[in-house]
């Protein structure tokens, strides 16, 4: 049972104390009996949660967390990962890179020697970063297009506001004529 289960559970039970603000307005309001439609609410929320973060394998995430306590076992059907598993375990370096770096330049340095395990660290890490490119973008848009602007095309101000490319301000005014005398 997870937390929507038991929210669920208690809703269905006219328990609204995990919903602080309006069990507040229906103590002031003195509303008693069931509000319709809140238990429903929360169902869809839990299909849409698990459609869109189905249900993965915990044994997946414990190779890339940590592929040195990893039994080569938990990868039956990739004969060539579990080879990789065993000489990645008892390779001393890779296990001291392991100690000293972030989990993403790990694998990213892993690549060469153990083609099979990085790729599949990488396509269990590449989902979390990506969604921050995106929301930054959405921010940045949100920004920039406001009311007042709502018809300016911002494709091209957006990849200046996004560019991690620092401008060479100096460069730039020089290359610049000052307005000419008449």
């Amino acid at each position: 049972m997870d937390l929507l289960d038991i929210l669920i559970s208690r809703v269905r039970a006219d328990r609204f104390t995990s919903f602080p603000r309006l069990n507040e307005f229906l103590e002031q309001t003195e509303t008693i009996g069931r509000i319709p439609g809140i238990d429903e609410h929360l169902e869809s929320l839990k299909c849409e949660l698990r459609r869109y973060f189905p249900e993965v394998d915990p044994e997946k995430f414990d190779l890339v967390r940590n592929p040195f306590l990893v039994r080569s076992a938990t990868m039956d059907d990739n004969e060539q990962a579990q080879e990789e598993l065993v000489l990645l375990k008892n390779d001393s370096a890779a296990e001291q890179l392991f100690n000293s770096r972030p989990l993403s330049n790990f694998w990213c340095l892993m690549r060469q020697e153990y083609p099979v395990l990085s790729a599949i660290a990488m396509k269990t890490l590449l989902p979390y970063p990506s969604t921050y490119l995106c929301e930054d973008s959405f921010s940045t848009m949100a920004a920039m297009k406001t009311k007042q602007r709502n018809r300016l095309d911002i494709g091209a101000d957006m990849r200046v506001a996004l560019s991690e490319t620092e401008p060479d301000i100096q460069r730039l005014v020089a290359e610049k004529q000052a307005q000419p005398s008449h």
